[in-house]
């Protein structure tokens, strides 16, 4: 859309495809063009990534090449912190192993490099900024943090896990992301793609299907999904606020680490399991503790139950499989310490 200057803010997929079937001599073009439309993630709705990742994508001819970009940019910055570990910093070892784990992950290997999301640059630069910000002071870490929620706003979620949160900030920034949510990007336009999105969106997990369902043998469906919606975004803030409570009195113990896992993997509304990479940097940094292998193994219900003919049955089945694998995190003996991030 962008080659011939159309506006993938203004103009949808579908009607881009739908277009150029009414195009005499492009119409062959345009029959392809809009079948193929149909194939993409919600065809109807115009873009709602951030300019520069869709200025980046219009470059990009084929998945190798997409393939080739995210291995030279990561190669590129992976080269250069074992530049920056080997002579500056301060946490060798510790930093070393970070970028070994993140680069051999199977997460990254298989979310980034088999199925092309570019949530890999996110972590990617979560992973950097991590790595500056063992050195304590190293102030260079915030260019990255700010570049990963440059590319996907929902990264400035993990905003107060590097500093000591203190309640003035934290309710601040919560403001700030209130605002974001409500408004973002609908400057120029009365309806944006984000608000016809929220119209249509559901938590991404079987305990609020599950919910939605009961609730509908007692309201009518819009009524039972919107109350369904408000049951949810309740819980994720009253465990948010739990989480940094915890956080705040510098408690960072196993139980506020399966918290936080809670939060982020399963009462979050994204559970799809790309967005689990920008998670990654933060487990490896935890990784002397053997326990989050259990998150991660998660994440292998997910992949399986994704070609079950009955999805909704899949998503039970997942949900209960992944509150059984916390379950035994939260109560099984010898809980060791963890060791802080946040110095």
């Amino acid at each position: 859309m962008i080659q011939n200057n159309i506006n993938p803010y203004l103009i949808s997929p579908l009607e881009f495809g739908f277009g150029y079937t009414m195009v005499e001599d492009r119409k062959f073009f345009g029959d392809y063009l809009y079948h193929y439309s149909l194939k993409t993630g919600f065809p109807t709705l115009t873009a709602i990534y951030p300019p520069v990742i869709i200025y980046l994508f219009s470059f990009i001819k084929s998945p190798i090449q997409l393939t080739l970009f995210y291995l030279l940019l990561e190669t590129i910055l992976i080269l250069l912190l074992c530049l920056y570990i080997n002579k500056l910093s301060k946490n060798k070892s510790k930093n070393y192993k970070l970028l070994y784990l993140w680069y051999l992950h199977p997460l990254v290997l298989y979310e980034g490099y088999l199925n092309k999301h570019y949530d890999l640059l996110i972590g990617l630069f979560i992973l950097a900024s991590i790595v500056f910000y063992n050195d304590f002071k190293n102030k260079i870490h915030t260019l990255f943090f700010a570049l990963a929620i440059h590319f996907k706003g929902y990264a400035i979620i993990y905003l107060p896990f590097f500093k000591k949160s203190r309640w003035n900030i934290l309710l601040l920034w919560s403001f700030i992301e209130i605002l974001s949510y409500l408004w973002y990007p609908s400057r120029f336009l009365k309806k944006s793609s984000i608000n016809t999105f929220i119209n249509q969106w559901e938590f991404n997990n079987g305990l609020f299907t599950t919910l939605r369902i009961y609730l509908e043998t007692i309201y009518p469906f819009e009524q039972s999904l919107l109350y369904t919606r408000y049951i949810f975004l309740t819980l994720f803030f009253i465990l948010f606020f739990i989480s940094f409570y915890y956080w705040y009195k510098n408690k960072i113990d196993q139980f506020i680490f399966l918290l936080i896992t809670l939060i982020f993997f399963i009462c979050s509304p994204v559970a799809n399991p790309w967005y689990f990479l920008m998670s990654v940097p933060f487990f490896i940094n935890y990784s002397n503790n053997y326990k989050h292998h259990f998150f991660l193994s998660i994440l292998s219900f997910y992949y399986l139950f994704y070609i079950s003919y009955d999805p909704l049955n899949s998503l039970l089945i997942i949900s209960f499989i992944s509150w059984f694998i916390l379950s035994i995190s939260f109560f099984s003996k010898n809980i060791k310490r963890l060791n802080p991030l946040v110095h």
